[in-house]
């Protein structure tokens, strides 16, 4: 019974910090059972410094740590900080930086980018950036608008959520205003026939007060 609690004590900070790692956007496709334990160790292990450091600064001795009730909480609580911290900073911050340098070397060495653990939908879009996308089923327009979410629940099926106006569809389709909606990227998912076509869009065209007719084109800037 010892060895499940300490390796359960091991490994809750693990878990902690890839459960805070997914809420705020770090998806995953399904892992086994085995590389899930994997994972939750490796994460541990990163959780481990921040513990320390904290532990340290209390007064405790790194290199002794007393085992007692008392004791046992604070860890937990150190354990459970360490665990949204080491998560939240993964999520936010490197998993970004290191997508970027990933990115950076596939596209020099390849030409294109190599994408394994997220899809390109979420690889792309989901960047905190805003983006204007249309959604095509079947050859037929089922969605235009700003992308604002996107939902896994399996590996095979997915939500998205769009944030669609009348009013887009109107703007896009009037040849007055097609040069403020050139294409940016098309992405095709074959599995279930969908395409999400990506468009550049105005300088604060997302704003309440926006009016296509004010955005000046290329003749009038000329």
């Amino acid at each position: 019974m010892e060895h499940y609690i300490q390796v359960i004590i091991m490994l809750a900070p693990g878990f902690i910090a890839k459960e805070v790692s997914k809420w705020l956007g770090y998806v995953q496709l399904k892992h086994t059972a085995i590389e899930q334990v994997l994972d939750y160790f490796l994460y541990s292990v990163f959780t481990m410094a921040p513990t320390l450091w904290v532990l340290y600064l209390w007064g405790y001795n790194i290199e002794y740590l007393p085992v007692n009730i008392n004791s046992v909480i604070v860890y937990a609580i150190i354990s459970l900080f360490s665990g949204c911290l080491v998560g939240a900073v993964w999520a936010l911050y490197v998993k970004h930086m290191i997508q970027r340098l990933i990115d950076w070397v596939t596209l020099k060495r390849f030409g294109y980018e190599y994408v394994q653990e997220k899809t390109l939908i979420d690889s792309n879009l989901m960047d905190g950036q805003d983006h204007f996308i249309e959604v095509i089923r079947d050859g037929n327009r089922i969605a235009l608008g700003r992308f604002e979410g996107i939902t896994f629940k399996d590996d095979e099926n997915y939500i998205l959520k769009v944030n669609s106006h009348p009013v887009y569809d109107e703007w896009l389709e009037d040849t007055r205003w097609e040069e403020h909606f050139q294409h940016k990227c098309k992405f095709i998912d074959a599995t279930h026939n969908i395409e999400i076509v990506e468009y550049f869009f105005p300088d604060g065209f997302f704003s309440k007060s926006f009016d296509i007719k004010k955005v000046p084109t290329s003749m009038e800037r000329e």
